[in-house]
């Protein structure tokens, strides 16, 4: 098929995750029996680059991204990226699982149809097979069937050719929170196996996930994100979009920045992340979570962390994908650290080489 969605062996890949406001870089590779951090970064974007999920000006982010790849001196030239899961159409058939992998394609290319609202042509579909169940003297394989409209990949790949890189993976970004959960599970208080929210809140949109035992059984999408942080800094100060960006990104604004402003975004983001909550718990069958992890550039330190945990009275933590990683001669402990709540797809992706 067209495009590889699963987590089939590839060698050491770049994980870039493209944003609203940043794009974001990891690279890892082996390390014995662990995985080593040779670099990461997250790099502003042009405004209006990316508008709705839609790279507009895919020649200014091919310019970030090579600046990206330069200034993590790396030789690797193959990447892996994501689309959005709202991009991406799924569905779990049954197959017959004495059926080769060409046979099984063929069969799940003609039952796709009733299942995907767009000609074949207009769209990339790859599959894998999950689970394998006994049923008489016959066994069943329970196969996962993905497909996302050309269009949106394209988007990415050719972008990443203006940067003379090569796509190896376009992966979902759901799937990448499966992968790199057991990295954020190893620092929670909770054993693996327990119901884990993962929010995420970007420049445009606040994404919740919620995984009971490392698989994703929620997710849903708010059109809320650090933006309108960004918009208020801009009225309040007199700054345009750029000098926005960079003075909240290096702390250089007026003392009552954070009583006047970021104060009250928290707490709008802690409201929106309660109602978030409460809508996933009226809609499924689950009634509690067990812990909470933040990410997202606003998750600086512990102080977002512990105002949320207070208001839902569930433990919260910020996430960092790396603490049982170790690090590259070029990586600083303290640096990585505040940058880490950003870095979950872009870890997610990244993985793909050396799993």
């Amino acid at each position: 098929m067209q495009i590889s969605l699963f987590n089939k062996k590839s060698n050491q890949l770049l994980g870039i995750d493209v944003g609203s406001s940043s794009l974001k870089l990891v690279e890892l590779a082996k390390a014995g029996r662990g995985v080593q951090v040779v670099s990461a970064g997250v790099h502003a974007l042009p405004p209006e680059t990316v508008v709705e999920g839609r790279i507009e000006k895919p020649e200014e982010m091919a310019l970030v991204v090579r600046r990206a790849v330069t200034m993590a001196r790396t030789k690797t030239k193959h990447v892996a990226v994501a689309v959005p899961g709202s991009a991406v159409i799924t569905r779990v058939l049954d197959m017959p699982a004495e059926l080769s992998e060409d046979e099984m394609e063929i069969q799940l290319l003609m039952e796709a149809e009733q299942y995907i609202p767009y000609s074949l042509e207009e769209v990339a579909v790859d599959f894998t097979t999950i689970e394998i169940q006994e049923s008489g003297e016959n066994e069943t394989a329970k196969v996962l069937l993905a497909a996302c409209r050309k269009e949106s990949i394209e988007a990415l790949t050719g972008m990443l050719e203006m940067a003379e890189l090569e796509a190896k993976v376009v992966d979902v970004e759901p799937f990448c929170l499966e992968r790199v959960y057991p990295y954020l599970a190893e620092h929670l208080e909770e054993d693996s196996d327990a119901l884990i929210a993962v929010v995420d809140c970007g420049a445009t949109t606040l994404r919740v996930n919620v995984l009971d035992k490392g698989s994703t059984v929620y997710s849903r999408d708010e059109m809320f994100g650090t933006k309108q942080l960004m918009e208020e800094i801009m009225r309040r100060y007199g700054l345009s979009a750029e000098e926005a960006m960079a003075a909240e990104r290096d702390g250089d604004l007026p003392g009552d920045y954070e009583q006047e402003v970021l104060a009250p975004f928290r707490d709008s983001l802690v409201q929106q992340i309660s109602r978030s909550l409460q809508f996933f718990y009226s809609s499924t069958s689950y009634s509690q979570l067990d812990t909470m992890i933040l990410a997202g550039g606003i998750v600086s330190g512990d102080a977002l962390a512990k105002m949320t945990e207070a208001r839902i009275e569930v433990p919260v933590v910020a996430a960092n994908p790396f603490k049982t990683m170790s690090l590259g001669s070029g990586i600083r402990q303290s640096e990585l650290e505040k940058i880490a709540p950003s870095l979950l797809i872009a870890t997610g992706l990244a993985l793909r080489g050396v799993s």
